[in-house]
């Protein structure tokens, strides 16, 4: 609850001084919250149908490229970070579209199976547009790179890295503009039961990669912030 008002924005709104104004818990934030990454070398991931990538500082920091969101968690603490549609709406159209029978296990076999990189071939994940860090609405998806000796199973691993290094890109952006690396990373969302994306994510990122005992990250969080 804030009430703090600047004098410039009572006088603007003609609102009463000492007005509470309570923020509400957004889902993301309550997300990083609630997994326990409240400190700002913890980063938080969240990979559902988009992918979002938070971080919790003790005071605010704005990215002046405006690559990076930012805004108050509560009175001591505020969120950087950012979001791509390029999530897990990838994976699921690429398991639609072109692996009609053949079930997440198998899947996540068989990248497993293929070494870093592909053998070359590279997938740009941005079939709906790219945000953060670039915020473009125009850039689309390929597949790069492809030869005679790439199979099915290097098509899933170069769309699990695709995703994996959009995410990776938000990361980067969000240590630049706060000037401090990340040793760990909290995981949420349904691609965590990927055991081939989680080695991927701690090889791309170089730290450690951990998944909460919970799924309910945004409910957990919102439950802290009430007790507090």
């Amino acid at each position: 609850i804030l009430s703090d008002w600047k004098p410039d924005i009572l006088t603007y709104t003609q609102i009463p001084a000492g007005t509470p104004c309570i923020i509400g818990g957004g889902d993301g934030p309550m997300a990083s919250l609630g997994v326990g990454a409240v400190q700002p070398d913890i980063l938080a991931v969240n990979v559902g149908t988009s992918a979002a990538a938070r971080c919790i500082l003790p005071a605010p920091v704005i990215d002046p490229h405006g690559n990076l969101w930012t805004y108050a968690l509560d009175e001591d603490s505020w969120v950087i970070g950012g979001i791509t549609g390029s999530g897990g709406i990838v994976y699921d159209w690429f398991s639609t579209t072109f692996a009609s029978g053949v079930n997440h296990e198998e899947m996540n076999a068989q990248a497993a199976a293929i070494p870093p990189g592909a053998d070359g071939l590279t997938f740009l994940p941005y079939l709906g547009g790219e945000q953060c860090p670039v915020w473009n609405p125009n850039t689309c998806g390929s597949f790069l790179g492809m030869t005679f000796t790439h199979t099915y199973a290097h098509f899933i691993r170069a769309v699990l890295e695709g995703i994996t290094r959009s995410i990776y890109r938000m990361a980067k952006s969000i240590e630049m503009t706060i000037q401090q690396p990340f040793q760990e990373i909290r995981v949420t969302g349904g691609l965590t039961s990927s055991s081939a994306w989680l080695r991927m994510a701690a090889d791309m990122f170089g730290c450690r990669v951990v998944i909460p005992d919970t799924p309910e990250g945004s409910a957990r969080g919102a439950a802290f912030m009430a007790l507090k």
